[in-house]
């Protein structure tokens, strides 16, 4: 996962065990509900000249904690295959807590594609999936504001 703030480069994994609700099912498709629970961080460090031999520095660091709810509907191609092709698309939704001056947006939309196979009693589905979210809500002309776009790959064990 990327963090989705302005001025992280860092890439990390993440282990986030979540609620799967499969909303309705017919034929080929689905309608499901994942929550999951993500952090964003901001990590800065600004440098202002003292005088022409040396600068001082200034570094800051925090998380703002998300919890995102997207909404997709789920397509199979060939359904009776051992390995299925889906995809899958819908609105998002994120509430957050401890935001530290950030304004998140709430809503965006989501698109992914991916696999589907399974194995014994667990159903194994990587998926390649793609957020755009809308504008954070400006609070003035200093205000941060997160990436607008996220993309993730995950893999989703299910029994």
């Amino acid at each position: 996962m990327r963090c989705s703030c302005h001025g992280c480069d860092a890439l990390r994994a993440a282990f986030c065990p979540a609620r799967v609700f499969r909303i309705h099912r017919r034929r080929n498709y689905y309608a499901r509900l994942s929550p999951l629970q993500k952090s964003l961080s901001q990590r800065q460090l600004s440098r202002w000249p003292d005088d022409f031999r040396s600068a001082r520095e200034f570094r800051s660091e925090f998380t703002v904690l998300t919890w995102q709810f997207p909404v997709l509907a789920k397509y199979h191609f060939l359904p009776q295959s051992h390995v299925q092709r889906v995809i899958e698309g819908g609105p998002s939704f994120r509430l957050s807590g401890n935001t530290n001056s950030y304004n998140p947006s709430l809503f965006g939309v989501t698109a992914g594609i991916g696999l589907e196979t399974n194995y014994r009693v667990m159903k194994i589905s990587p998926v390649l999936r793609y957020t755009h979210w809308t504008p954070d809500p400006v609070r003035n002309w200093l205000s941060e504001r997160t990436k607008p776009n996220q993309i993730e790959f995950l893999v989703s064990f299910t029994f």
